[in-house]
């Protein structure tokens, strides 16, 4: 399935993904941020707020209009108080609002008190489903009992749940058994994401080659039930997956405000960071972003200036 191309309108639709902490849990090797531990910045929230409230509300003709909000960290629900503030507000704002975590600490009082402030998306990491290799890949094989319960209770609360797993060397023969467990579990989509070189992975020496990631893929593509839960491969060319949905970052318009109040229009671009939340308005946000949307390939898809993979992939 070729990906929908944002590019082209006039005033495209936006997702926002909010870092609403630098703390994290957990020590993945693959981290763009590279958190890890108690320590680090946590958002302004109020100040998020405020922006969503004003491009929420505004008419202005050719603003782009805001279709989700995304609150992701470190671990965001080391800030579920400043995650819950943001989801409210997204709700009395009638825009659909989801979260990106790590899973082990989704308990059925958390999901319950998200669920009911308004928030419907959950993205959880699943890169194992054994211990060793959850060593491997999050640092400690003590957190993978409640990462998979954390997808199981996310389901039951009502959540459409977005399996995110990232392939590398370390986790290849993972990708089968974790999409088996998704589908199992009812999770919504089984998000594919290859390696890229970027933040703690930078030099791992993890990185399949593009054959084996096809190989990989194909297999996949080969048990996949669609229909009960969807597989997609994010930052790989569409035509070379086997079927499957794929995106490129050029069609993907999404926008991400750091913890100190940074935007960038992909947190794995060489630059980033140019824009300021509490400084720049969404048209100059996204123009920023527009700007950055290169001509397309060979293979048809488009891609952002400054992105570290792509270049390799194709």
């Amino acid at each position: 399935m070729q990906e929908r191309d944002h590019g082209d309108a006039c005033a495209p639709g936006i997702g926002i993904e909010v870092k609403v902490t630098d703390r994290c849990n957990q020590s993945c090797f693959h981290c763009v941020n590279r958190d890890a531990g108690a320590s680090g910045l946590q958002v302004d929230h109020r100040l998020v707020i405020a922006r969503l409230r004003e491009w929420g509300r505004s008419t202005h003709p050719g603003r782009p209009h805001i279709e989700d909000v995304r609150l992701t960290g470190g671990e965001p629900l080391l800030n579920v108080e400043g995650v819950a503030d943001i989801v409210r507000c997204c709700s009395d704002l009638g825009l659909r609002s989801g979260i990106n975590t790590n899973g082990s600490l989704i308990t059925r009082e958390v999901a319950g008190s998200l669920r009911l402030a308004g928030m419907s998306v959950m993205k959880i990491s699943l890169d194992a489903v054994t211990e060793e290799v959850q060593l491997l890949t999050r640092g400690s094989s003590d957190s993978l009992a409640a990462c998979l319960k954390g997808i199981s209770v996310a389901v039951e609360a009502g959540f459409e749940v977005i399996a995110r797993f990232t392939l590398s060397r370390l986790n290849d023969g993972q990708l089968l058994p974790c999409y088996r467990f998704a589908r199992d579990a009812g999770v919504a989509k089984f998000q594919v994401k290859p390696l890229i070189d970027v933040g703690r992975a930078t030099g791992c020496g993890q990185f399949l080659e593009k054959a084996e990631i096809r190989s990989l893929l194909a297999r996949l593509a080969e048990q996949a039930e669609c229909r009960r839960t969807v597989p997609e491969i994010l930052c790989w060319p569409p035509d070379d997956a086997f079927g499957m949905q794929a995106k490129a970052c050029g069609s993907i318009n999404k926008i991400y405000v750091a913890t100190d109040g940074r935007v960038t229009t992909c947190n794995f671009l060489r630059p980033a960071w140019e824009q300021n939340l509490s400084m720049h308005s969404l048209e100059e946000i996204v123009r920023d972003r527009m700007e950055k949307v290169l001509p397309r390939n060979h293979c048809g898809f488009r891609i952002l200036d400054g992105c570290p993979h792509y270049f390799e992939a194709v």
